[in-house]
């Protein structure tokens, strides 16, 4: 079911419902039962997760952007000796 809520008689906004077919709901109470939770539980528990892998995925991505920015200290002192050709010579 999906409600609209109001407050004072004024509408402020409706619940946004999503409906997924018999046999995945029916599926989705068993796993909360071998669980021993709820359907409700069982859901918060999977966005809980979606939202932290989220959250650890874009901490590491900037983490690897600001490597990539600052650079690697190579030991060369920003003078380079050598040629390609040199390195990959047969």
């Amino acid at each position: 079911m999906c409600y609209t809520y109001l407050r004072g008689g004024v509408k402020i906004g409706e619940a946004k419902c999503y409906h997924i077919g018999f046999q995945r709901h029916f599926k989705a109470k068993h796993i909360a039962i071998n669980r021993q939770t709820s359907l409700s539980r069982l859901l918060a528990d999977a966005l809980e997760d979606i939202v932290e892998r989220e959250d650890t995925y874009n901490k590491a991505k900037a983490r690897q952007l600001a490597a990539m920015k600052n650079g690697f200290n190579l030991g060369v002192k920003g003078k380079i000796d050598w040629k390609r050709e040199d390195l990959h010579a047969r």
